[in-house]
């Protein structure tokens, strides 16, 4: 039996002008995988109580399926002449609770049709407590009017955190990684393209690099663009330079957090077989205003 859920027509993919009920929200804008993420839920007692309580306590659901981002990175890498490899784990050393499932990926001869210089191309899924902690940083900051931001988009009805999954493009030259750029923002499957930043015309703390996010069937997918030279250069694991990816991150967990009272889930695969749901508590790990946990629901045979 279903529960008597909220969805407003922000949360099923439409954009409105006004303000959106967000006392239910996901990652995604798939009405589909909503209705399959909400049945999840519906099937264990500790996260039925929360889609009941949700009109008191609002909810966010995160979908973190590894399966769904094979089928992404896949359409990215192909567009620009490579294939899929393997996949594995990696941990962010300043980050103990940062685990990622890493993917990364190998030259097609096949598919070697692109003109753009692609070097590289590594990605993965944000893990949990990665999700969290953006999760409850993006929910402290201000929006251009000044405005705090909220753990859901109250113009969206979407989770301000809906940026799970990630690919970083490793090209020969600066013009390669313009060049792919221009490429993903063409691919069909791609249905529009946001949070574009060019640090190669604005350095950032001498950080350089191309930032996109793709909508691609109803998720955010992040890419970062960046040369071979310059991808190193921004992830040496030197503490004292501020350029790194790690000592960014660093400076990130320093920022303020919360929640602002809603209660998280998020959903680590869908699909066949025995669910576990467990709690994960990172609040003493970076500052915030108030418990920083969630609920995790994984298949037992995700791995």
């Amino acid at each position: 039996m279903h529960t008597d859920l909220h969805l407003s027509q922000g949360q099923q993919g439409l954009y409105l002008p006004g303000r959106v009920d967000t006392r239910l929200a996901f990652n995604t804008a798939n009405a589909t995988r909503q209705r399959a993420l909400v049945e999840l839920l519906e099937q264990h007692g500790v996260t039925r109580d929360l889609l009941y309580q949700q009109r008191e306590t609002p909810l966010v659901v995160i979908d973190l399926s590894t399966p769904l981002y094979h089928g992404m990175m896949a359409n990215v890498a192909c567009t620009l002449g490579w294939g899929w490899q393997r996949s594995g784990k990696r941990t962010v050393a300043s980050q103990p609770h940062h685990e990622e499932a890493y993917m990364p990926f190998e030259h097609r001869i096949d598919f070697a049709d692109s003109d753009v210089g692609v070097l590289a191309i590594y990605g993965g899924v944000k893990g949990a407590a990665s999700s969290l902690e953006k999760a409850g940083r993006k929910a402290c900051k201000e929006d251009t009017l000044g405005n705090r931001c909220s753990i859901i988009n109250p113009y969206t009805g979407k989770a301000t955190s809906e940026d799970q999954y990630r690919a970083t493009i490793v090209t020969a030259t600066v013009a390669d990684a313009y060049a792919a750029r221009d490429a993903l923002h063409e691919m069909v499957s791609v249905d529009g393209h946001h949070d574009n930043s060019d640090f190669y015309r604005n350095e950032r703390d001498g950080y350089k690099a191309l930032h996109t996010t793709l909508e691609m069937n109803g998720y955010s997918f992040e890419i970062h663009i960046v040369t071979d030279k310059d991808d190193r250069a921004n992830n040496e694991r030197n503490a004292d330079d501020e350029r790194t990816h790690t000592s960014f991150k660093v400076r990130e967990l320093n920022r303020m957090h919360s929640l602002d009272g809603h209660r998280v889930v998020m959903v680590e695969t869908l699909g066949k077989g025995a669910y576990e749901v467990r709690d994960i508590d990172i609040t003493n790990q970076v500052r915030s205003e108030g418990p920083l946990r969630a609920t995790v629901i994984s298949n037992y045979n995700k791995r």
